[in-house]
């Protein structure tokens, strides 16, 4: 027996096929396929734990074995019990084919959240592909006899517009505004320069990559991981950390603060073939902070007052 097209099975309900099957179609819900204790559902189409619609996170169950070859996917809506998708089986999972990992209702992986997405009397192998969502790295644990755990790894956030916005506007990025959790901020738009800005608020991020251009207006960067900033403009606020950040492409400095390097590591440096322009008549900081010229980088001074 072999099905080529669509089983949906409901909570509570058990969709029976005595002596095993091949699944070449979707088997989608939160029921039970029962193939028997001896015998194996062959998996080469996709399986799918979770209702299709309304609250589609859940468990699918499987009594027998399973042979995979074909797609699992998996939503994640939470980190508790009943927030994301399972599949269970009773007997031997064989694993091979692909596991793919969506986010859904909203909810956005964290550092270190941890997801039981398989659970089998025993399992042999793992999947061949992996398909996780965007800026979310994912450590497999596959080495137990019984389970698939999945733990969040680095996360990133990236800008995800063309146009310039402001820094604090949680739409503009791809995992909200950044926070010191987040492992790595991109701003990075292959076919646009917008220009980020910060004009007030305090924000913290470790590994900053700035490839358009970024204007610190007002309110605090703390950048406390290795980062490059390309075109900044530094008029108000201040830029701090403990991160050696480099800086590339033409940069302004007309007012704020630097205070990169206070009490000890981290530093601003003006990278080899770069320039940085010392105007207006704003008083400039250097709050602690270290700024370093390469051999080969321009730094020009046209005005204002730089106070240690």
């Amino acid at each position: 027996f072999s099905s080529p097209g669509a089983i949906e099975i409901a909570s509570g309900a058990t969709f029976q096929k005595s002596g095993g099957f091949t699944n070449s179609g979707t088997i989608g819900g939160t029921g039970t396929v029962d193939v028997g204790t001896d015998y194996t559902l062959t998996n080469t189409g996709t399986l799918r734990p979770g209702a299709s619609s309304g609250d589609t996170t859940g468990t699918l169950s499987i009594t027998g074995n399973l042979s995979n070859s074909g797609s699992v996917n998996t939503e994640l809506g939470g980190t508790t019990s009943g927030d994301y998708d399972v599949l269970t089986v009773s007997g031997a999972a064989t694993l091979g084919g692909t596991l793919n990992v969506t986010e859904t209702n909203g909810f956005l992986t964290s550092k270190n959240n941890t997801f039981t997405v398989l659970t089998a009397g025993t399992k042999t192998g793992n999947f061949s592909t992996f398909n996780y969502p965007e800026d979310v790295a994912f450590n497999t644990d596959a080495s137990g006899a019984k389970n698939l755990i999945l733990t969040a790894g680095a996360i990133s956030t990236h800008w995800n517009t063309d146009a310039s916005g402001n820094w604090a506007t949680a739409a503009n990025w791809s995992r909200g505004i950044p926070t010191a959790s987040i492992d790595n901020v991109v701003i990075s738009r292959s076919s646009a320069d917008p220009t980020v800005t910060i004009s007030s608020g305090s924000y913290t991020v470790s590994a900053f990559t700035c490839d358009d251009s970024l204007s610190i207006t007002g309110g605090a960067l703390t950048v406390n991981g290795t980062s490059t900033i390309n075109n900044l403009s530094l008029s108000g606020g201040t830029l701090a950390g403990s991160g050696d950040v480099s800086l590339a492409g033409a940069n302004t400095w007309s007012g704020g603060t630097i205070g990169v390097g206070y009490g000890g590591s981290g530093s601003v440096t003006l990278l080899s073939g770069n320039s940085l322009s010392l105007s207006g008549s704003g008083v400039k900081y250097l709050d602690g902070g270290k700024l370093i010229i390469a051999d080969g980088g321009a730094a020009e001074w046209t005005g204002g007052n730089l106070t240690p």
